[in-house]
């Protein structure tokens, strides 16, 4: 059993603090991974926030009306419905951009090669 100060502190500490471990933890494991891709670590953190921060941001790419019809008890009803495809700012822009800028070190022949087998496996 745990008194009431203990168990404030053991709320502070799991609820409150490991959220924010836990995310400087995965900071450092990505400005790691940067680091060795060739950027500092300020650029690797500063692109993760940008991805997180880009996640919640999509762009309309197109978009269309589709008429469908529902069946009801006295009368086929007509109904629109608005379908979207969207592209995500931080899960698709901004690695692309990564991926062109760092395209130029790993060499033209590489990156043909790494898209093929990545083509082929996914496909």
């Amino acid at each position: 059993m745990f008194f009431f100060p203990i168990s404030i502190l053991i709320f502070v500490i799991l609820f409150l603090l490991a959220p924010i471990l836990f995310f400087l933890l995965q900071a450092g494991i990505v400005s790691v991974a940067f680091t060795k891709l060739g950027l500092t670590p300020y650029t690797g953190f500063a692109f993760f926030i940008l991805s997180l921060i880009g996640s919640g941001i999509n762009i309309p790419i197109k978009s269309e009306e589709t008429p469908r019809i529902y069946h009801d008890f006295f009368a086929p009803r007509v109904i629109t419905e608005r379908k979207c495809i969207y592209i995500n700012v931080g899960g698709a822009i901004l690695p692309l951009m990564l991926a062109i800028w760092l395209l130029p070190g790993a060499g033209i022949f590489d990156g043909i090669y790494l898209v093929g087998i990545i083509s082929v496996f996914l496909a």
